[in-house]
This record gives structure tokens, C-alpha cells and sequence, in this order.
């Protein structure tokens, strides 16, 4: 008896020949092949499968015409490559009966001897796809549990998305909504309703949170003797004389600093002498008034700009150090005995260097304490030297002091600061002056009571968790967390808490006190920016897109709750704790942005660029709806350029350069600052972008060096929260009050 044929699948395309993707390299021997076998079959005759077979070949199916989705290619290869059962199965599992009986397998064989597919006809197959396209439709895609704020969402799914659910979330936004949501695009001296805009102390910095820090956090420095013991361990030397007017002992022939002022068409000529000050505005506007501030020449480019916290007076002080040119690094790292080209991943020799403090007068009418005093000129106050090279990052502690402590009446104490050197050292200054503004002290600062560098690695950034706790990023990736108290005295001290952050030199690292002061933010060489827990980073770590030009320029703000970052085409980005690895787009800028500074008492971004232009952005904003208006305030705008050449000069050039001054203006370096800017509304789009092109082309600008804007700051006192200062590649600082003042007849804009 005849067994019969077991039904085998074979292609709906088995009319057609398989496409050949490789060549058969026996090919021309295959009519010896057929000849020599031991079957005896002709050369001509080719190989044949027996019906009775228990595999057969199954051919491929060629791709769809359509752009399926993964799941829907997914389940057509599993149909294909399964088993009868298996498609038994997904026969069963098809809705509405008979709608998708497509895949039929017929056990009839045909007169050839031949088994003929009996598999989905090209109608039926087309239905099946359309099913498994539903199917994956149906099954709604989430990611990380959040929702896509790129669609339209209301206000409260917006808040519940980035802020968090929870009351202590949920009240403090609230509280920071309703005083900056609908605010100016730059902060108000006042706050007047319905406005608001004013500073504030973070909501989310409670009165508890403050009164605890007091007491427990400095209870090391106030009570149990760590100031005493930090002020006799730092080695230091006063000198009581009127200290250079210069960062580097100025030259005598070191030409003025020349630049235009005012508005355009009638702008003034101003030579500013190094360390000569001058206002702002010397004209009142057709308004009558006047903007509040200053213009001091430092005679160098600025590595340092802060402004000293915790000032309880009505003055302010701000510290100001300068940057070593390439030259001198590499002077200064040749002149060991081994000429090793300059690497900032090994410790460099020591130099000098210097920071200077400068003191700001506000006006001392009541209620207009706010205000820069124009009639008092800012002056020196004092003098730090150092021997540890030049300054790579430098933080005053954020934290509030106690005010009620007896000190010293001839010391001002300007609080601890957080220092990394181009030496590889990270160190813990106590900062004091003398209280005397008649004479200016020169301070030597020879040694520091904790000075920390790992044996393997040097120091490149810090930043502060509380007032005993500092974290430390490392040139090999790693971050480390040192106790003050616990390494006060005690040489290179061990961390008690170190952990790899990324395979590369951490650029710029901040934590999120005084809310978060156990979340860290680092950005990498790598050009990722990490946000990790340090109760259990290894869990605890989330990661934004990678960059291709590495991002330096992070700032934590307290009151949005969100990490201010920027990206390769320009954009300022806000990373909020719940929607870290995401990007929320609040403003863009033509140029890279070189420095970015926020504020602990208002939600207001600062952001200096690298073609000259400084700008004002309001976080809160965006927290409204996607389609907000993204407003940007410009604040000032620097432009420079070279001396032109006389070769390139015309005559009438030549005659216009004579008339205007002596010495010429055409054949000098000259600069602009522009100020009275309107309020712009900026695009986000991706076609909009300043380096964006057709056809997928990226266009870059380079800028004139000494026409970039490379430090800003916000004053973090709430008596002056709304001055803020600014240094250019010239070293000329611009301090300005730029608050909204809503209060009339004060003369000031």
C-alpha cells in the first residue's frame, strides 16, 4: 500500500526563482558533478526531492512593498518559518470567524508529483497584514512611565509629568507659578502684582530645611571648633599697602580699552584706562533716565566672576580673578626639567595667580537699597595671592551662615569657598578681610587647612552638598565626595565616597542644593550629561543624548527644579529631575553659549555667548504649553574688531580716521556695547537654527575671539538679586542692575 504524501509548505512565490546573492564557485562543474554520481543518473538531469521527503526547502518571502512595523515583520516570519500547529493556532486566534482564514494548507498533490502551496492568496495575505498592523497599533508604546511632552498636554499633566504628584512637589510649584509664570522676561527690582517677578527664596528651601542647616550643618565650624582650627592651619600673609590696579602688574605702555557707547547714530567714544571705572549711561535716555551700573577695564581676560553670598550689608562684593594666556601655560609647563607638552590630565607647576575683590555701593536712600549707588565709585578692597597656578573652578559655599555668632570686628569674613588649581589640588578656603576700606590689603595665602589630590588623577571642578561636604570631579571620569571636618589638617585625605561618572575628564559638575543635595550633575568629555543619586548611583543614574562638541556650561536652578544646559545647535535646554533624559527647549541663541549663570532666589537664566551677545530667559514659562512664545531680553551686545590696515584703507578713510581722534581710530582695535534691546520672540524649530542648512548641511560661524562674552553672574543676595555682572574677552566687567524697576520718580531704568 502506497503511503501517502505528508502535505509540505512551500512559497506563494515558488513560481519564481530565488534571487542569487553570492556566486557559485562550482558553477562550470556541475555537469561533471551530475555525471559522476553513483546513481547513475545523466549529466542532465538535475537533483530531485522526493515526495516523500521528510523537510523540504522552504523558500523565502521577499520583503513587503510597505514599510511595516517590527512587530508586523515580526509575525509574517513567524508564520512563515512556524509549524502547521502554529498556524493552527493564529487561525484560531483571528477575529470575526472567517475574516482572516487566509492561511489554508492544501494536503492535495498534484499530477507532477509536486506539493502545491496552498498559503495565503496575495488578497488573503494582504488582509493578514493589515491585521498585524492593528494589532500593533493597538498596544500603546509608553516611555519610562512618562508622558511625551512634545504632544499637547494641559497645564496640570504638564506640572504632574515634571514635577511629581506628591504635596511636597506640588506645593512649592505652585507657590513659584503663581510669582514668576506670568512675570517679565527679566526679574523685577519690586514685584509689583499682578506681574510678580520679584526674588524670592526657594520655595522648595523651607524654613525648616534652613533652620536645621543652621544648626546641624555648621554646627563643625561654629561649635565644635573648625573655624579656629582652619583659620590657625591656613598659612597666610597680610600686607597692608595700596595693592596694584592691575591683575598682572599692568605695563606702563598698555594702551586703554577703546570702545563705542549709546545709541546708534550718536554713540560716544570712550577710552578706559586698566582699572578705571565709568557709568553705564553718562546721558540720560529721551526718557530722562539712566541705567544703573558700571563699566570697569580689569586689563585681562576674566577666569573668575562671583559674587560673594551672605552679605548681609547693604554693599556688595565681587571677586574677579584673570586667565593665563596659552603661552604662558605653556611656558609654565616646559619649564620642568622634562619639556612635556601642556596636558591638563597631569598636575602642572606652580605660579602665581591672584583674585580680587571689589566692593559695589548701593545707594543708602531706605527703600532703594536695591540700587547701585552712582555716585559712589567701586573700589578695591582686597588682594588674594595664591602659588598654585592658575584657578580652574571656584564656588563660595551656597549655605546660610549664622549671623549671631561674635567674630572678629576688624575681619569681614567672606565666607568658604571650594577651589581646583591647574596643580591637580582641590582646596577648602576661609576667606577674610580686613574691614578697613581705607587701605587695601595685600593677602599671601601660602597654604590651605584641606588640600585633597588623588595619587592618580587631578581635581578638575567641585562643587558643594552642604557645609561640610564637597564633591570633586577627576580628569579619569570618577567623582569624589570628601568630608571638611573629617580631612581639616590631615594631608591627602581619603574620599568616603568615589564612583565612576563615564570613561573620560568630568568637565563641570553641580549638585541640586539646597533641595537636592544628594543629586549630582556632571557633563563629560564624552559629551554626555549624567544625573545620578549618590545614596546608589548605580541604579540611580539617568543620561541625556550624547553630544558631539562636549557641553561645559551646566547650571542647577533651585526654583524650576531643572538642570540648564545647552547643545550643539545653540539651544538652552532645561533637564528636569523626572524628565531628565529628555529635552525641553526654552530659548536659542545665534552663537555657542561660553557661560550660563542662574539664580537661587528667581527662576531667570543668564547667557553669554560667543558673538558678543548676552541675553535673559525666563524658565517658568515654558511650564504654561508647548506653544508658548519662547521670549528672549537681551541685555547688551559687544562687538569688536581688529586695527585696519592702512593698505586696505581709502583716502577718504585716511582723512575721516585723522579727524576723529589723533591717534586714529581706523588703525586701532575698537568695540562696541549696545544696550536698549526690545524683547524678541525666538524660534525653536530645527529649520530655524542658526547652523541649520538644506540638504543636510551644518553651517558654523567663527567668531572674532575678543568679541565674546565669557563670564556672566547673578548676585545671589536677595537685597541686590536682580544685579548681575558680566566680563568680555577684553576684560572689560559690566555690573548693571537690570531689574525691572516699577517704582516712579527713582530716576533709574
Amino acid at each position: 500500500m502506497e503511503t501517502p504524501a505528508r502535505p509540505v509548505r512551500r512559497s506563494g512565490r515558488a513560481s519564481t526563482a530565488n534571487k542569487k546573492y553570492s556566486i557559485d564557485a562550482f558553477e562550470q562543474y556541475k555537469d561533471a558533478l551530475y555525471a559522476s554520481d553513483d546513481s547513475g543518473s545523466s549529466a542532465s538531469a538535475p537533483i530531485h526531492v522526493s515526495d516523500h521527503d521528510e523537510e523540504a526547502v522552504i523558500e523565502d518571502i521577499d520583503p513587503l512593498d510597505d514599510d511595516s512595523d517590527e512587530f508586523v515583520n515580526e509575525a509574517i516570519d513567524e508564520v512563515v518559518d512556524g509549524s502547521v500547529d502554529g498556524e493552527a493556532d493564529l487561525r484560531d486566534h483571528t477575529p470575526t470567524g472567517e475574516q482572516y482564514r487566509g492561511i489554508e494548507v492544501d494536503y492535495e498533490g498534484s499530477d507532477s508529483g509536486s506539493e502545491e502551496l496552498g498559503f495565503a492568496a496575495p488578497s488573503q495575505r494582504k488582509d493578514l497584514v493589515e491585521y498585524l498592523k492593528d494589532r500593533a497599533e493597538d498596544i500603546e508604546e509608553t516611555s519610562r512611565g512618562l508622558l511625551d511632552l512634545a504632544q499637547n498636554y494641559n497645564r496640570d499633566d504638564r506640572a504632574v509629568t515634571i514635577v511629581g504628584n506628591s504635596e511636597e512637589d506640588i506645593v512649592p510649584f505652585i507657590k513659584a507659578r503663581d510669582r514668576f509664570m506670568n512675570a517679565w522676561h527679566i526679574p523685577s527690582v519690586f514685584g509689583k502684582p499682578p506681574r510678580g517677578g520679584s526674588v524670592m527664596i526657594s520655595p522648595y528651601h523651607t524654613k525648616e530645611k534652613r533652620d536645621y542647616e543652621l544648626k546641624e550643618g555648621w554646627a563643625w565650624y561654629y561649635d565644635l571648633g573648625g573655624r579656629k582650627k582652619m583659620r590657625s592651619l591656613q598659612t597666610e600673609t597680610t600686607t597692608i599697602r595700596i595693592a596694584s590696579k592691575s591683575p598682572r602688574d599692568w605695563p606702563e605702555n598698555q594702551s586703554p580699552s577703546r570702545f563705542l557707547t549709546g545709541p546708534e547714530g550718536a554713540e560716544k567714544l570712550n577710552d578706559l584706562a586698566p582699572g578705571a571705572w565709568m557709568p553705564v549711561s553718562q546721558a540720560p535716555d529721551e526718557n530722562g533716565k539712566k541705567r544703573n551700573g558700571w563699566i570697569f577695564n580689569f586689563g585681562a581676560q576674566v577666569q573668575l566672576l562671583r559674587w560673594v553670598p551672605n552679605n548681609g550689608r547693604t554693599d556688595q562684593l565681587l571677586a574677579v580673578s584673570s586667565r593665563l594666556e596659552l603661552e604662558q601655560l605653556r611656558e609654565i609647563s616646559t619649564a620642568e626639567e622634562e619639556a612635556l607638552p601642556l596636558n591638563l590630565h597631569r598636575p602642572m607647576p606652580r605660579e602665581n595667580s591672584w583674585i580680587y575683590i571689589y566692593q559695589i555701593n548701593a545707594r543708602e536712600e531706605k527703600k532703594l537699597e536695591r540700587f547701585i549707588n552712582q555716585e559712589a565709585e567701586p573700589h578695591l578692597r582686597a588682594v588674594l595671592q595664591f602659588e598654585w597656578n592658575e584657578l580652574r573652578s571656584f564656588e563660595w559655599c551656597p549655605a546660610p551662615v549664622r549671623t549671631d555668632e561674635p567674630d572678629d570686628d576688624e575681619i569681614c569674613h567672606l565666607g568658604l569657598a571650594v577651589t581646583t588649581w591647574l596643580d591637580g589640588y582641590v582646596r577648602v578656603l576661609d576667606l577674610s578681610i580686613p574691614t578697613d576700606e581705607e587701605e587695601t590689603p595685600f593677602i599671601h595665602i601660602k597654604k590651605a587647612a584641606f588640600e585633597v589630590r588623588p595619587p592618580n588623577a587631578v581635581c578638575t571642578c567641585a562643587t558643594w552638598l552642604s557645609p561640610d561636604q564637597i564633591a570633586v570631579g577627576l580628569s579619569n571620569g570618577s567623582v569624589a565626595i570628601w568630608n571638611i571636618p573629617k580631612g581639616i589638617g590631615k594631608g591627602n585625605q581619603r574620599p568616603w565616597w568615589c564612583h565612576s561618572m563615564g570613561p573620560s575628564y568630568i568637565m563641570s559638575i553641580t549638585s541640586g542644593y539646597p533641595s537636592r543635595p544628594n543629586i549630582l550633575f556632571t557633563t563629560g568629555a564624552d559629551g554626555i550629561q549624567r544625573m545620578s543619586d549618590i545614596r546608589n548611583p548605580q541604579a540611580e543614574t539617568v543620561t541625556t543624548a550624547r553630544h558631539r562638541i562636549p557641553q561645559s556650561v551646566i547650571a542647577w536652578s533651585d526654583i524650576a527644579q531643572a538642570l540648564i544646559a545647552t547643545d550643539d545647535n545653540y539651544l538652552l535646554e532645561a533637564h528636569y529631575l523626572r524628565y531628565f533624559h529628555a529635552v525641553i527647549g526654552f530659548q536659542r541663541y545665534p552663537a555657542v553659549m561660553l557661560d550660563i549663570a542662574t539664580s537661587p532666589i528667581h527662576p531667570y537664566t543668564l547667557s553669554a555667548c560667543a558673538d558678543g551677545m548676552v541675553g535673559c530667559s525666563n524658565i517658568m514659562a515654558i511650564m504654561r504649553n508647548k506653544r508658548n512664545a519662547h521670549t528672549r531680553h537681551l541685555w547688551f551686545r559687544w562687538d569688536w574688531r581688529r586695527p585696519i590696515p592702512e593698505t586696505l584703507m581709502t583716502v577718504d578713510d585716511v582723512k575721516k580716521d585723522a579727524k576723529v581722534t589723533k591717534s586714529g581710530v581706523l588703525s586701532q582695535p575698537l568695540g562696541r556695547m549696545q544696550d536698549g534691546f526690545e524683547p524678541q520672540l525666538t524660534s525653536l524649530d530645527d529649520m530655524d537654527r542658526p547652523n541649520g542648512g538644506t540638504k543636510h548641511k551644518v553651517w558654523s560661524t567663527i567668531h572674532e575671539a575678543n568679541s565674546a562674552v565669557q563670564r556672566v553672574c547673578w548676585n545671589p543676595n536677595v537685597r541686590a538679586g536682580t544685579w548681575a555682572a558680566a566680563a568680555t574677552a577684553t576684560g572689560l566687567i559690566r555690573i548693571e542692575n537690570i531689574g525691572v524697576n516699577e517704582k516712579e520718580n527713582s530716576g533709574i531704568d
